[in-house]
């Protein structure tokens, strides 16, 4: 997506959740990785947050598939943006199961892990969200929050994974974070994509509201399933 000028809707959108994404961005899971991490949360939250990492490039197909290219200008920009980030996705989702080689973890161990209710909440709220919401909020709940606020934390995570990792004594190499480092690497630019997004499709007050709404709530979910790994 063509990144334009901030609007006065878009300078309210992201205000509006800004203490949210914080919260997942800065969450204790990741500042306090480096020194106190144990084994078993990450092993949790490695296999807790995989049906997430799974469903998204399906999340992403539906939203694509709802959207027109011909019903308003930029649509047919957006649904593209939509196609290229899905092929992305698919491929992150098996770096995510290389994410648990140094941990003992096989492609069994995540199909048959039940994932904790916070996790279910966070599902299937974005399952609903991608079919019955706006576009804009599709977008806002999935892309924007969700890939925004990985971006923020996977960028402290970079050295914080190899340093936690050396101290636990954990046999590991760089196809085991490659996940964290891609999305470090290019999610900067990605978020900034997803509100040209809303911006396309949340044209007034009422719906830039609702999209906002939509990222809070999908926020409010992801933080809820970090504070369930740290349980571990």
């Amino acid at each position: 997506m063509k990144l334009t000028p901030p609007t006065e809707l878009s300078e309210k959108f992201v205000a509006a959740q800004r203490e949210q994404f914080k919260a997942v961005a800065e969450h204790p899971f990741f500042t306090r990785f480096a020194t106190e991490a144990t084994p078993a949360q990450i092993r949790k939250a490695l296999l807790g947050f995989y049906p997430l990492i799974d469903s998204f490039p399906r999340w992403m197909a539906t939203v694509r598939d709802r959207i027109d290219a011909k019903e308003r200008p930029r649509a047919d920009e957006a649904r593209d943006w939509y196609r290229r980030n899905i092929k992305v996705e698919r491929r992150h989702r098996s770096w995510w199961l290389d994410c648990g080689v140094p941990w003992g973890l096989t492609r069994r161990d995540y199909a048959s892990f039940r994932p904790p209710a916070a996790m279910e909440e966070q599902c299937d709220f974005l399952r609903r969200i991608v079919r019955e919401g706006t576009v804009a909020e599709a977008a806002a709940a999935l892309n924007y929050a969700v890939e925004g606020a990985t971006g923020e934390w996977t960028r402290r995570m970079r050295d914080a994974s190899r340093a936690r990792y050396a101290t636990l004594g954990i046999d590991f190499n760089d196809k085991a974070l490659r996940w964290v480092d891609a999305h470090a690497a290019y999610d900067d630019r990605h978020p900034a994509e997803a509100l040209e997004v809303v911006k396309v499709f949340a044209t007034d007050d009422a719906s830039i509201a609702r999209a906002a709404a939509a990222a809070v709530r999908s926020l409010e979910h992801y933080a809820t399933a970090l504070d369930d790994a740290l349980r571990a």
